[in-house]
């Protein structure tokens, strides 16, 4: 049955486009006479399609060549091997020559034409289509989707103003609809008749007059080609239509921005925030640029907030708008603020590399008790990040789980490609872990390793040296590199400790005196400094006063070894 009904349709396309030359020319209101195909063309115009339907062109191709050599009056074969070299062969020269003979058979045959100017079409001659398109809608004037391609091929011809009125013309077909007016809109320009433009957008919003998008462009076009007065009078007819039109509160904002009017561009804006006119998009471009001014414009934040809230109760589960709120709070010092939000976008979409990022920064900051689980997780979305490796395995040095994140850094570290200062943090992170699990050679590999990928970053200078005062060894390098690492970040009481215990370690308690007191006295709530201290002061002999520093240190929470015996015995254990 298949098979019967495509030969049905064979038939048809032969009947269709026989087009022979005529053996008995018709009189006024007869239908002209063709010549017959033959039994044998008729079969190698079937296999023909056949081959084509399956795909196999070439084999297409090379019957409806035979068809043509049996019966070269007979246009059907002529006409489908001239669509192969079109469409199949990029060959328009070829169909463009093919085609002719057909027209010469039968110049009123519309789907001649049509194939014709697509040729042209092909092969870059748009003028010569535009003519053939034409011809085609005078011999088919009920076929108005060729006034598409009419038109296309004049604007390809560089003939925008033909190219114009052919588009008048669809729209008498068709009516006023959007990608219409785009394309109107755009010839009009380039014709520099910005008028016509404006119109046309005019009559765009008039069709549609519940669509706000139509009304907002056509006044943006007037206020931004200068024509305020035509945009303001607009405007005030989009309001009688829709007072609450959010799109014109909008579009009025704007305008009163750019004429420098703050205090009405404001108060416009909020009119527009509370209608769902307008999009999330549309409110966080405003709301970055709230961002970038309020570094400057303090008393604009509590503008950005009320856009803020009035955009969530709209849209109350939109993550970008948690994510924006998220980073209003950091920058205003809000972190456990700023932590809530960032995890309510991940909660929307998981897979969200960024927050993730700002997430694990906040929780690592702020000692999160979700941080090892959550790093855990970033890593799992993005197996690949080494960021994330690095993450968890900060998360697992603060459990004490310094096997595991030894284990996880020497996997992330390969998955590091050309970023020196990321594989710098992966070595230190290394050193830190080998460190504490005793290994001392381990510890100073992975910290040289560090320092030549970033030879000069202070903290990994800091850490190094703190090894190696620790465990006694090159004492000189590690008094040189904590020399270095307070020159490039002076008054850091972390590193100002570091440098007190290294010379407390070569035995120069008077200048390690000296720099324990400079740390101290920048933060005098670290319990390991005021630990130090008291160790310094007892080597100095100063007992009472040392005494005094480990109490101290005591209160702050200090583990060191052999604390509460120093404090009862009041003399240096070491």
């Amino acid at each position: 049955m298949i098979i019967r009904g495509l030969y049905l349709c064979l038939l048809l396309a032969l009947t269709a486009c026989s087009g022979g030359k005529r053996t008995t020319k018709a009189n006024a209101g007869e239908l002209p006479v063709h010549s017959s195909p033959s039994p044998e063309y008729q079969n190698l115009f079937f296999n023909a399609q056949l081959e084509k339907s399956r795909g196999n062109v070439t084999k297409a191709a090379q019957l409806f060549q035979e068809c043509m050599t049996l019966e070269p009056d007979l246009m059907a074969a002529q006409y489908e091997n001239a669509r192969l070299q079109l469409e199949y062969f990029n060959n328009p020269s070829q169909a463009i020559q093919q085609l002719k003979i057909c027209i010469e058979s039968d110049d009123q045959n519309p789907w001649y034409h049509k194939a014709l100017a697509d040729a042209y079409m092909a092969a870059g001659r748009y003028d010569v289509a535009a003519k053939f398109y034409r011809v085609v809608h005078r011999l088919n004037p009920d076929d108005r989707d060729v006034l598409y391609d009419l038109a296309g091929s004049l604007m390809y011809a560089k003939k925008p103003k033909e190219a114009l009125a052919v588009w008048d013309q669809v729209e008498n077909y068709f009516g006023v609809y959007e990608e219409l007016t785009d394309q109107k809109v755009q010839l009009c320009l380039l014709l520099k008749d910005e008028n016509r433009a404006g119109e046309e957008l005019v009559k765009l919003a008039h069709a549609f007059p519940s669509e706000s998008r139509y009304w907002g462009d056509a006044v943006n076009f007037y206020l931004e080609s200068g024509a305020t007065e035509k945009g303001m009078t607009l405007m005030k007819e989009m309001l009688e239509l829709n007072p609450e039109n959010g799109i014109a509160h909008y579009t009025l904002s704007e305008y009163y921005a750019s004429k420098g009017d703050d205090a009405s561009s404001y108060a416009e804006l909020v009119k527009a925030f509370a209608s769902q006119d307008i999009s999330v998009d549309q409110r966080i471009a405003v709301l970055l640029r709230y961002y970038n001014a309020t570094e400057i414009r303090k008393d604009w934040i509590p503008h950005a907030y009320e856009l803020l809230e009035s955009s969530m109760k709209i849209f109350p589960a939109e993550p970008k708008l948690f994510s924006m709120r998220g980073d209003f709070k950091t920058r205003e010092g809000d972190l456990q603020g700023a932590l809530l939000d960032y995890k309510k976008v991940i909660e929307k979409n998981g897979a969200n590399k960024i927050v993730w990022e700002r997430i694990l920064e906040l929780e690592y900051s702020l000692d999160s008790p979700w941080f090892y689980e959550d790093s855990f997780s970033a890593m799992t979305y993005y197996p690949s990040s080494p960021e994330f490796c690095l993450y968890y395995a900060y998360a697992c040095q603060l459990k004490n789980q310094h096997a595991d994140a030894i284990r996880v850094l020497r996997n992330g570290k390969e998955l590091v490609l050309e970023n020196n200062a990321l594989l710098a943090n992966f070595y230190a992170a290394l050193g830190d872990s080998y460190f504490h699990l005793g290994n001392a050679q381990e510890t100073f590999d992975a910290m040289d390793k560090a320092l030549e990928f970033t030879p000069s970053d202070p903290l990994v200078l800091n850490n190094y040296a703190y090894y190696l005062a620790v465990s006694k060894v090159t004492l000189e390098r590690a008094a040189t590199m904590s020399a270095k690492c307070n020159e490039l970040r002076p008054n850091d009481a972390s590193f100002e400790d570091t440098f007190a215990w290294v010379c407390y370690m070569q035995g120069k308690y008077e200048l390690a005196l000296q720099w324990i007191e400079r740390s101290v006295g920048h933060d005098p709530a670290q319990a390991e400094a005021m630990l130090h201290k008291g160790d310094i002061l007892c080597k100095l002999g100063r007992l009472a006063e040392a005494v005094d520093a480990w109490k101290v240190a005591l209160d702050l929470g200090s583990q060191g070894k052999d604390i509460q015996q120093k404090i009862s015995a009041k003399q240096c254990i070491d």
